[in-house]
């Protein structure tokens, strides 16, 4: 080799373009494939829905070819980036070694090589991390996918592919060496450049478990308290404990614990407006997952706008749960969530199907630009949210805050990142849900009891990676001098049913039970550091009262909830009754709510409709709004008793239930406790007649 050529030169500029190109191509290449694939998949939550597939393919057809032209245009900027750190690394290499750039033909081989070899990498990190936004591409395709897959997940880990990933570098980089004079004083530069490296990255690895410190600086009576509302969706109180929720345990040590706080409608949705309004749905009006535009248009009197009109930054944050912030105006100054719309379903679904492009998609940053990702019920990870908690906090300044912190992961399909997928599984686990437990709109198989075991860890998993999120966020605010002076509560929209007293999964379907109706309710205001547990029912919609009392700022003008300060300071809960009911049902097949305990109708699929004056929101066909209200199933309880009204085709039924003795609520107790039953239909027909949608007749409810 020629001294020339062994000397530093720049390269030709169409050296970089070659390469620039060829990873577009290839990027484009693997992604239109992807997309023919995703735009004849008719699938909607896992059942085949061709009235929807239709509409989009004749009347939202623009919406869908700008989504796959996005998807295309993200492709081809990705794999151009890779293809231009690819000709880098090339050349690189070729200075490293002191030889010539190699003929075109070979180049470009291994141009290829490093842009498959790199798509190939952050694919499998990314299954190894987000093992249940892949399962649909590999687990439960079977055989070598599935093997590839726990290879790669539950195996290899993250730790073992940056191995093997570290060890093909060395390779092409030391070998050559062995021939060359100069390989001494170059193994030793590259040693020290990999121990600096290392030095680094041990530096900027942060501890990611924290315990809540209860050493805690006196606050001046004269400061404006912060107010940090936490909640988790799905979050059951029974599953708060030391082992798998050390640190909100530890919260509920120093704290106000509510043992038995109910929600008004255990649905996303109306429940955050009825935590947010202090009043019952029949009362806010929203009463399902998909309300018209015309009833989420009403001035909503929140908890946040009396904070926001008291001197108080507000901001919400969260992830796919969250949606429901952005289609309705809950009063929060600053929103950071996503959002629910046909046009994000329809980007989520081709980005679902395009398994290399979406392994790039992480990070702030592409949460910021590509929005649907967070959307995406698969590729939650709590300590995203408690990043933007965080900023949210930081953006505060000096101004006291009002800061909601939804996470989503404990939601169906329980899909934690790794390691916290596994945390509780069940060793020789085999099953098809060894990833994630999604509630589909098909009728839910029964499933094996080692099935029911692993959904069961797959939540608790979910709970874990939460907790240790929340751990953070609280870490945060201590280091930062905030925790002396800010009001931490932590509670949930709704609980969870899983498959308990023979019922299946999921919330909002029946009121049988307690596990979707009791949430957690911790209130933790270091001004009242005293630790108790209150045993009375309360509600959520007791919560918008109680914070704005904390705060100090102006009541609500109608809530249908009382402020529960008595009890942080002590004093008995008085006995009470709370209302809750059902949500709407998506589906005609519901196991323990057969036909003869409710009113049908279609599934949601033929109920629902896209209303593309505001906003492409998917929301309830009006002529069905009515009916389904009426066709709630309602229930009022008072803490000994529960009652519970189903109308039929034949007729309202009225069903009893004593928690002491029946704690599954599986025996209706109504024909020998008469008197109980008459005494809570009373207090149940006040709740009725304050319903607009319905008129009763008699004990039966009308739609109007």
């Amino acid at each position: 080799m020629s001294e020339n050529n062994r000397k530093f030169r720049w390269v030709e500029l169409n050296w970089l373009i070659e390469g620039t190109g060829l990873g577009a191509l290839v990027a484009l290449w693997l992604t239109l494939s992807n997309l023919v694939d995703a735009l004849l998949d008719d699938r909607i939550s896992g059942v085949s829905a061709p009235t929807i597939h239709r509409f989009l393919a004749t009347e939202f057809r623009a919406e869908v070819v700008r989504a796959a032209f996005l998807v295309a245009a993200l492709s081809v900027l990705i794999g151009g980036a890779l293809g231009l750190a690819a000709s880098a690394v090339l050349w690189l290499r070729q200075l490293w070694l002191g030889r010539d750039w190699p003929p075109p033909w070979r180049r470009r081989g291994q141009l290829l090589v490093l842009i498959l070899g790199a798509i190939g990498f952050v694919y499998c990190l990314d299954v190894a991390k987000r093992p249940a936004l892949h399962e649909d591409q590999l687990f439960l395709n079977g055989g070598w996918r599935a093997k590839a897959q726990i290879l790669i997940t539950d195996q290899l880990g993250p730790v073992g592919l940056w191995g093997i990933a570290l060890a093909l570098i060395l390779v092409q980089l030391l070998l050559p060496l062995l021939t060359e004079p100069l390989w001494r004083k170059k193994l030793r530069f590259l040693a020290v450049a990999i121990a600096a490296a290392a030095t680094v990255s041990l530096l900027s690895y942060g501890v990611t478990l924290f315990r809540f410190s209860t050493a805690r600086a006196t606050p001046s009576g004269r400061r404006t308290p912060n107010v940090l509302l936490i909640a988790a969706d799905s979050l059951r109180p029974d599953h708060l404990d030391q082992t798998r929720a050390p640190n909100l345990w530890a919260l509920g040590q120093h704290a106000t614990w509510f043992e038995r706080a109910m929600t008004p409608l255990a649905r996303t949705f109306p429940a955050w407006v009825s935590i947010s309004t202090g009043q019952y749905p029949q009362q806010h009006g929203i009463r399902h997952m998909f309300p018209r535009w015309e009833t989420r248009a009403h001035h909503f009197d929140t908890v946040a706008s009396h904070l926001a009109q008291a001197g108080y930054k507000t901001a919400v944050v969260g992830d796919f749960a969250a949606d429901i912030f952005r289609r309705i105006d809950l009063g929060y100054q600053t929103v950071n969530t996503p959002t629910f719309t046909l046009r994000e379903l329809v980007r989520e679904h081709l980005f679902k199907n395009d398994p290399w492009l979406l392994s790039f998609l992480r990070g702030t940053f592409m949460r910021r630009w590509v929005p649907s990702i967070v959307e995406m019920h698969e590729a939650t990870d709590p300590l995203e949210v408690t990043t933007d908690a965080v900023a949210a906090v930081d953006a505060a300044g000096d101004r006291p805050f009002f800061l909601t912190v939804f996470y989503s992961t404990t939601h169906f399909p329980y899909a934690a990142p790794a390691p916290y997928h596994s945390a509780y599984r069940a060793p020789g686990y085999t099953g098809p849900f060894r990833y994630a437990k999604a509630d589909d709109l098909k009728a839910d198989a029964r499933p094996s009891p080692s099935d029911v075991e692993q959904i069961r860890a797959l939540y608790d998993g979910a709970v874990t990676a939460t907790d240790t999120a929340i751990a953070q966020l609280l870490h945060a605010l201590e280091s930062r001098g905030k925790s002396d002076n800010t009001i931490v509560i932590v509670t949930a929209d709704h609980g969870e049913q899983l498959y308990e007293f023979g019922r299946s999964q999921g919330h909002g379907d029946n009121l049988e039970g307690d596990e979707a109706l009791v949430v957690p309710l911790i209130i933790f205001d270091p001004r009242r550091p005293k630790a108790r547990r209150e045993p009375s029912n309360v509600s959520l919609v007791d919560l918008a009262p109680t914070i704005l009392e904390l705060a100090g700022a102006q009541a609500l003008a109608a809530a249908d909830g009382r402020s529960l300060v008595p009890s942080l300071d002590g004093k008995p809960q008085p006995i009470r009754t709370v209302y809750s009911e059902t949500g709407l049902w998506f589906t005609e097949v519901i196991a323990e709510v057969p036909l003869t305990r409710r009113l049908a109708y279609p599934d949601l699929t033929r109920i629902s409709e896209v209303d593309r004056a505001h906003g492409d929101q998917i929301v309830l066909k009006k002529r069905y709004e009515n009916f389904a209200v009426a066709a709630k199933h309602r229930m009022i309880d008072d803490g000994t008793y529960r009652l519970l009204y189903l109308p039929t085709r034949d007729g309202p039924k009225f069903e009893l239930y004593e928690r002491a003795t029946d704690p599954g609520f599986t025996k209706d107790v109504a024909k020998t406790h008469a008197d109980v039953v008459a005494t809570l239909k009373q207090q149940l027909f006040a709740y009725f007649d304050a319903d607009p949608l319905v008129e009763r007749r008699g004990e039966a409810l009308w739609p109007r």
